[in-house]
């Protein structure tokens, strides 16, 4: 197909998703072999006990319990050019709805690799006292320009969700649209990228010289032949948008994928070097849509979901027993997959809040939801219970005078996870520009969620929404705006607290 298909493709794709996430400029990837390094100790989880004379679960590090405090590490090239977009003249558009995108989560994209600049970061982390990293893989998709979700609007008045609604369009994974440059290489390839995955072993190595701990985060599965055959047959009362949880085949490829990327990353690093992966994210925000089958057809009274159970669409408990079982099948069976290669692999999944998509508690979804926004997170109580999942990774954008931490965490079910099991880890939390309109104005803000969700809420860790992610610079502080404002307001060397100890 040529672009001009892909264009038109773009141009007509009904579907929005929305993608919270961001990406860098080129350079060519290289490996480097640093046969010296010190492994660092491995993360790990101890539950709480009278025993270790704390009642919630904490990470650990060489016996002794750590906060975690750092950022995410994010290329987006957003142009067939790598060059930077700016501020739009008229938000909401950052760059044409049309336009598709030859890579998004591109940090790591072959031909878009910058090891210059990633060692860079990773050496600044260290300096100010940072210990982790959130980093993105690349599926490989074709995104396209980004928009809003249908009834919100960044010209609104300021709402407790707007700012989380833009959407990324993605076209349905084909031969035609798949990007050879992401982790699954071309179409048609048998394995993943060699030179993809060099690339994230080469940072990997980087960051172990700089003692910072790395989160992976996995969207979706590859866009390959392969990956699309191991999710059929599907079930045709299940949407694209909510296969990735609710049909098993579509579990399955998940699966396959993440226990195949631990495997060659362990192939290139060693197994002594994996200890710098704290933990494998799942997905970067797991959510169904309730304005598609099979939530949108309440007259489905039987839909096998992937735990093998069916539910009546027509009930609207039965929906929300649906999606919690569907969440904690794809987390338990995706966690196994992955310690099937790394028996000590720590596993988590990223959430926004339900108050953040119009929601005041984790609701049955469905097309006549009392928000526009048709996104349903997970309910992390349940994920914590049942999901087999080491830690929660739950995200906080706070948006400006009305934002309200309490209701933003209440609306998760937040007292009934249980904390002694599973510790909570934010692994995004950022300020929007319209919102802060200072460096000053974000830190102070970001500092206080920091206290507040460590103090009030057990919080166990803390990553900033970005470190040096230019690509966004119309819409959202980064940590290296301003000299590098932030970062030193965030750093554990000049902010600290008795509660970060």
């Amino acid at each position: 197909m040529k672009v001009s298909a892909i264009v038109l493709a773009c141009l007509f794709i009904g579907i929005l998703r929305m993608v919270n996430s961001h990406v860098y400029p080129r350079q060519a990837s290289s490996v480097h072999n640093s046969p010296n390094l010190d492994p660092l100790p491995r993360i790990s989880v101890v539950k709480g006990s009278a025993e270790t004379r704390n009642q919630q679960a904490q990470f650990y590090a060489a016996g002794k319990a750590i906060k975690l405090r750092g950022s995410d590490y994010i290329r987006l090239n957003r142009t067939s050019i790598g060059t930077p977009l700016h501020r739009p003249t008229s938000p909401p558009r950052l760059f044409p709805s049309e336009t598709p995108l030859p890579a998004y989560h591109s940090t790591f994209s072959v031909g878009k690799y910058n090891r210059t600049q990633a060692e860079a970061a990773l050496a600044s982390m260290q300096a100010l006292g940072f210990n982790m990293a959130r980093v993105f893989i690349d599926d490989g998709r074709t995104y396209c320009g980004i928009t809003m979700l249908s009834g919100t609007s960044m010209d609104a008045e300021n709402t407790e969700s707007d700012a989380h609604n833009m959407a990324i369009p993605v076209l349905p994974c084909t031969a035609a649209s798949a990007r050879p440059n992401g982790v699954g290489g071309a179409w048609d390839d048998k394995k993943l990228s060699r030179e993809y995955m060099d690339n994230f072993a080469d940072f990997v190595r980087l960051a172990t010289q700089y003692k910072v701990w790395l989160m992976p985060t996995f969207q979706r599965f590859p866009c390959t032949a392969r990956f699309v055959a191991m999710t059929h047959p599907r079930n045709m009362h299940i949407s694209d948008g909510n296969a990735d949880y609710l049909d098993a085949p579509t579990v399955s490829a998940k699966a396959a994928y993440l226990q195949e990327f631990s495997s060659e990353l362990r192939a290139r690093i060693g197994s002594e070097l994996m200890s710098t992966v704290l933990a494998y994210s799942l997905e970067n925000e797991a959510r169904a849509y309730g304005n598609e089958i099979p939530f949108s057809d309440q007259t489905l009274t039987a839909v096998k979901f992937s735990d093998g159970h069916e539910y009546n669409m027509s009930d609207a408990r039965e929906r929300r027993a649906g999606l919690d079982a569907s969440f904690a099948y794809w987390a338990s069976t995706v966690g196994t997959a992955v310690r099937s290669i790394d028996d000590k692999a720590l596993v988590t999944v990223g959430m926004f809040t339900y108050y953040a998509v119009g929601h005041a508690s984790p609701v049955a979804p469905g097309p006549t939801s009392s928000s526009p926004d048709p996104r349903f997170p997970p309910d992390p109580s349940h994920l914590s219970t049942h999901g087999n999942v080491d830690y929660l990774d739950i995200h906080v954008y706070p948006t400006g005078e009305k934002f309200n931490l309490d209701q933003d965490l209440a609306s998760e079910n937040y007292d009934a996870i249980d904390q002694q099991k599973v510790p909570v880890l934010m692994g995004e939390f950022g300020a929007f520009k319209r919102f802060y309109p200072t460096a000053s104005d974000a830190a102070h803000k970001l500092r206080e969620i920091m206290l507040s969700t460590c103090r009030e809420y057990g919080f166990q860790g803390w990553l900033a929404w970005t470190w040096d992610t230019w690509e966004q610079g119309w819409m959202l502080w980064n940590m290296q705006d301003q000299k590098a404002f932030i970062a030193h307001a965030l750093s554990p060397e000049l902010f600290n607290d008795t509660c970060f100890v």
